[in-house]
């Protein structure tokens, strides 16, 4: 089951077994390491999330915002990246407004703006229920990353990854949010994606977009027609 010979109740355990081996306190290097490697293999494919074991964030967080912007800098904060990502789905919604809370402070002249992006992506929840988006979690933050990934407009420093985020929280929850008034910039950071951008000083930004349209749930009338001629548009 859960593609290891053991039992749903066994990952739980082994997953918790090791978030726990890993947000100890002064934890050694290697161990931090091996459990982040531990906990992704854990965690791919598995369908687990916040009903099945609840864990804290502010451990992972204050771990990984001192590997990559603080003073951990025995630890390599790189091998983590996949392992947090994947443990948010075990925080609870009610935390979100918690955890985007604790993002902003980073959005200020005294932090730089590919922090910001980074640990929002790292840690805003988007595996929830519609109702739990609208009072917990994108209904508090989408307004502001939308805007962060428009300001991006002269290359991908700091924004290549913010799509990943968009159409995560699009493929998850298609009733959320009416994309409509975004297909202009989704379509035209599509043709930049191809290298196809003739204005000069324009730089091509990375296969995110694309990745975003591929898996993007249009809707079946009026919004899959005006998909498919941006599409068409595009090919010609």
């Amino acid at each position: 089951m859960y593609g290891f010979r053991f039992v749903k109740e066994e990952l739980v355990q082994l997953i918790k077994l090791f978030y726990l081996i890993l947000v100890r306190k002064d934890q050694w290097e290697d161990i931090i390491t091996f459990s982040a490697l531990a906990l992704e293999d854990l965690m791919n494919k598995s369908y687990l999330d916040h009903k099945d074991l609840v864990l804290d964030w502010e451990p992972v967080y204050q771990l990984y915002y001192g590997a990559n912007y603080g003073k951990l800098e025995e630890v390599d904060g790189k091998n983590m990246r996949n392992a947090v990502v994947r443990l948010k789905r075990f925080y609870r919604p009610s935390e979100s407004p918690k955890i985007w809370n604790k993002i902003q402070t980073h959005l200020s002249p005294v932090y730089s703006t590919k922090e910001f992006c980074d640990l929002a992506l790292m840690f805003l929840p988007v595996k929830m229920s519609t109702e739990e988006h609208k009072k917990y979690g994108a209904g508090l933050w989408f307004d502001t990353m939308w805007k962060m990934y428009e300001v991006v407009e002269m290359g991908d420093k700091w924004g290549s990854e913010l799509p990943g985020l968009f159409a995560s929280l699009a493929y998850n929850n298609p009733d959320l949010i009416d994309w409509s008034p975004f297909y202009d910039t989704i379509f035209t950071r599509c043709i930049r994606s191809m290298g196809l951008s003739i204005r000069e000083g324009k730089n091509p930004d990375s296969g995110t977009f694309l990745d975003m349209i591929t898996g993007f749930p249009f809707k079946p009338q009026s919004d899959a027609h005006f998909a498919y001629h941006k599409i068409d548009c595009l090919l010609r």
